[in-house]
């Protein structure tokens, strides 16, 4: 499972091309994102401030963008108003399903979910 920015964007700008030949040599890419997303192995987001001043807000795999914007939210309340709201986050801890092991655990997560709900439906 290979997540390098410069191999989608440039995949990508080729299967554009093909529906839109007039745009070769007119754009460049200005952002891309290797699809890579950040699990937890207890499903939970992964929010506290590790030092003073740098804070982790991570984990939001499989929850979607608005539990995201929540979690910024709640670092921000930190940050400008003290709030210590991100403290409920603690009892689980930072535990990361990462490495490169975690990708093909993950995308195997995901289409054994995927087969399920073909099974299902």
């Amino acid at each position: 499972l290979r997540a390098d920015e410069h191999d989608i964007a440039a995949a990508m700008k080729k299967d554009m091309f093909k529906l839109y030949p007039q745009l070769k040599g007119h754009i460049k890419t200005e952002a891309a994102w290797s699809g890579l997303l950040c699990y937890a192995p207890h499903k939970m987001p992964l929010i506290q401030e590790r030092a003073p001043g740098y804070w982790c807000n991570t984990g939001f795999g499989g929850h979607g963008l608005c539990p995201t914007t929540v979690g910024g939210e709640i670092v921000a309340k930190a940050i400008a108003e003290g709030d210590d709201g991100y403290k409920a986050f603690a009892p689980f801890g930072l535990g990361f399903a990462g490495g490169k092991t975690g990708r093909y655990v993950a995308q195997m997560v995901y289409l054994w979910w995927r087969l399920r709900d073909f099974i299902e439906t």
